[in-house]
């Protein structure tokens, strides 16, 4: 990042208004976690394509709905960006209450259904999926630095971003965040679910 002053040790100072924060929050257990627990393959199966939220996913996402709230950072976030995929959406539409969306109305607008849900996208279509093989380490990788580079030319005031998807785009933007720490351009905050973590939980990096 460009405009920063930096030392022989690595370590770099920003002006703030260069600076970004992403939250990242991983959608809550869903139906294909359980069964991809019991057998990988599942994750392929197509009834799996579009899974929804298991109840022990929906109170996750409810315990974290709480947490959000109390520790502030709802009055914090500016910006909610959401993958187009149920499980996420349902996670939204729980942690994104509507005191935290006072945001301008050309961002998102939020009704009691993520359903109706005021959205920009570019394609109707999941451009990404492909019936007989999953994305590959590299295109995980291109995928998300289009991401970094789509919010910081569109929303290059917003300070403050939250982010609920997927494992593979979530991974990714903390592994790349872990990578680049010496000259980052963003501090990240990301809340997971697996299989060793019963509820979700804000971890902060």
């Amino acid at each position: 990042m460009e405009g920063g002053i930096a030392d022989p040790a690595g370590l770099a100072l920003y002006p703030s208004h260069r600076c970004k924060t992403l939250y990242l929050i991983r959608h809550g257990q869903a139906v294909h976690n359980v069964a991809g627990e019991k057998d990988h393959k599942a994750y392929s199966f197509p009834e799996f394509f579009d899974a929804q939220l298991t109840p022990a996913g929906w109170d996750q996402v409810d315990n974290l709905r709480k947490h959000v709230n109390a520790c502030g950072l709802a009055k914090r976030i500016e910006l909610v960006v959401v993958s187009p995929l149920l499980r996420t959406m349902q996670t939204a539409a729980v942690v994104v209450t509507p005191s935290l969306l006072r945001i301008h109305h050309r961002l998102l607008q939020l009704s009691t259904a993520a359903s109706v849900w005021a959205c920009t996208h570019e394609n109707d279509e999941d451009v990404y999926w492909r019936p007989d093989s999953r994305e590959t380490d590299e295109q995980v990788a291109a995928r998300g630095v289009t991401f970094l580079k789509w919010y910081w030319v569109v929303f290059p005031e917003t300070s403050s971003i939250l982010v609920i998807g997927i494992f593979s785009l979530v991974m990714f933007l903390v592994n790349s965040y872990l990578k680049f720490s010496n000259n980052a351009i963003c501090m990240l905050y990301f809340s997971l679910y697996c299989r060793r973590i019963h509820n979700s939980y804000l971890y902060v990096q």
